[in-house]
């Protein structure tokens, strides 16, 4: 796992959480998963596996933040990220505490490169995504 994000001042609220494709992926087997590490307890998956396989430039990835599979969309793609407006069961996103917002890869890429976006809520007047 690599931490991308470090939450810090109190617990926030994740509704978003995505990767764009800024350099394609090699045709090799790899999933990702994005994950909250907390200072103290249990890792918590955000996004789950999904493979990254050969992805290309401007390909989106996006998690519901429900702990469910991380969703591919294609180049192009507009995304929805709030919970209500998707229409999620599980509402509207998950709560992280501080700590750290993980990237997890199954495979190493000699190729590929992305930038992760999280969207949140403070829930905390000091809490901070960084």
């Amino acid at each position: 796992l690599e931490s991308v994000f470090k939450v810090e001042g109190g617990p926030v609220l994740v509704v978003g959480m995505m990767m764009e494709v800024t350099e394609a992926c090699e045709d090799v087997g790899c999933n990702i998963t994005f994950e909250s590490g907390p200072l103290l307890g249990l890792d918590t998956v955000i996004g789950d596996s999904v493979s990254i396989q050969a992805a290309a430039i401007g390909d989106w990835f996006w998690s519901e933040c429900d702990g469910t599979a991380i969703v591919k969309a294609g180049t192009g793609t507009a995304l929805v990220v709030n919970g209500v407006m998707r229409g999620s069961a599980s509402g509207l996103g998950i709560l992280v505490p501080e700590g750290v917002i993980d990237i997890g890869l199954s495979a190493t890429l000699a190729t590929g490169k992305g930038t992760i976006y999280v969207q949140y809520m403070p829930v905390l007047r000091d809490s901070v995504v960084y």
